[in-house]
């Protein structure tokens, strides 16, 4: 994987996001989102399920509207496209959904579904699209039989490989994958990881890799972004997450990732947060974290983190964390 700290130096960002909100009612999905995608990079987004890790990605894609703040690609902000703009603006941009099977029409055979996007923007006559749907299938693996099936005639993990052609048959710059593996087999993630591991270096593409699983993340992310309660709370090179995490919502997270070493394993210790988190229709004014947090609790219970919301500072080259009192 490129060293991201000096992609970032040299090109401008792909993808800016900035104080992104997303309301629905009085629900705060996104609150407050800030990152920046270089070209080629992939950053990991994680958070368990509520943390608005998705509803990120649909406003990336416009497929839902945001409340306030701004998303520009390649310079241009997105917010203020409507209409054929923006659907031109879209070509640039595609996403892969959980679901395989449910982002797929069971009316289409797989030759059709991966044409649809071609025929949507009228790209290609009748041979050259033919041409197109067999360089994608070969693209993402599939052997040139399947092209006449239906999406219920194939495997979840074919269906997925599909779904990933047909993102791809535009040439977009930026991927939004939203937990593409965690409807499959375990056998199944790797080697759908691996597809787009390998595409991502082939074809230079830039990702938003959606996941609640850490493990999932670390062999595919540059850079990694931690989600709680519709915040960041911590944006740091892969690396360097995994062996010094600050906040203590990803301490927790990485303290349930298994370790491959019985004794290890038997010897850490797992962070357990107590409680559940709040309701994002009513946030707490201060710290997300605060009613739960053990870190909190070691430093005596300091009223800080209950009355000023902390913002995501840069503590060291590349890493931020949210949080007041979070020391290496």
């Amino acid at each position: 994987m490129p060293d991201t700290l000096k992609v970032q130096e040299k090109a401008q960002p792909l993808l800016k996001v900035t104080d992104l909100a997303v309301r629905f009612g009085e629900v705060r999905a996104v609150d407050g989102v800030s990152f920046t995608i270089a070209p080629g990079e992939t950053l990991g987004l994680v958070g368990e399920s509520g943390s608005g890790k998705s509803t990120v990605g649909r406003a990336i894609l416009q497929l839902v509207r945001s409340s306030g703040g701004t998303v520009e690609l390649d310079g241009t902000d997105l917010g203020a496209l409507n209409g054929e703009r923006l659907r031109t603006m879209r070509r640039k941009m595609q996403v892969v959904f959980q679901d395989p099977r449910g982002s797929l029409d069971p009316r289409m055979r797989i030759s059709a579904i991966l044409a649809e996007p071609l025929v949507i923007h009228g790209l290609r006559d009748k041979t050259a699209m033919a041409d197109r749907v067999r360089d994608l299938m070969r693209l993402v693996g599939l052997h040139d039989d399947m092209a006449d099936r239906f999406p219920h005639q194939i495997s979840g993990g074919q269906a997925q490989r599909v779904a990933i052609g047909r993102a791809l048959a535009l040439e977009p710059a930026l991927i939004v994958a939203d937990e593409p593996v965690s409807s499959l087999d375990v056998s199944i993630q790797a080697q759908v990881m691996n597809l787009l591991a390998d595409l991502r270096a082939s074809l230079g593409l830039s990702m938003l890799f959606i996941a609640h699983d850490l493990a999932v993340v670390r062999h595919i992310s540059d850079r990694i972004a931690v989600m709680y309660l519709g915040q960041i709370v911590e944006l740091a090179p892969r690396d360097r997450i995994y062996a010094k995490p600050l906040h203590p919502y990803t301490r927790s997270l990485l303290s349930a990732v298994p370790v491959p070493d019985p004794a290890r394993e038997r010897a850490r210790k797992r962070i357990i947060l107590e409680g559940d988190p709040p309701s994002p229709d009513n946030p707490p004014p201060g710290c997300p974290l605060s009613s739960r947090c053990a870190l909190r609790r070691e430093l005596g219970d300091p009223a800080e983190c209950e009355k000023r919301r902390p913002a995501l500072t840069e503590t060291a080259l590349g890493h931020h964390v949210a949080c007041h009192f979070a020391r290496e």
